[in-house]
């Protein structure tokens, strides 16, 4: 699975997921088709995840990131934000659905 390899926000929820024997992404850095969108990971059939480091902190990168995921809400389909401030463990259990034990 390719990974942004300068970020190490992709790699901390990877990690976690990994550590906590939790279901890996089917794809990652997948394009979204008819939508100018390169979510991190992605889980078949229909859910966008993304993992939002520091640059997301700017307010012109936060309005983009925006229009991107409410585009992909709107074709039927689901985002998942992780930000690196948040807890991974709250995301996870929020969406234990997903995120699965698998071992």
């Amino acid at each position: 699975m390719e990974i942004d390899a300068s970020s190490s926000t992709e790699k901390k929820f990877l990690d976690y997921l990994y550590q906590n024997g939790l279901r890996l992404p089917d794809a990652a850095q997948k394009l979204t088709k008819e939508i100018y969108s390169q979510p991190d990971f992605f889980y078949e059939p229909d859910i966008h995840v993304f993992c939002d480091g520091t640059p997301h902190d700017q307010p012109e990168i936060k309005q983009k990131d925006e229009q991107i995921r409410q585009a992909i809400r709107n074709k039927g389909e689901q985002v998942i934000v992780y930000y690196y401030r948040d807890s991974l463990e709250v995301l996870v259990t929020k969406r234990c659905d997903i995120f699965i034990k698998v071992k």
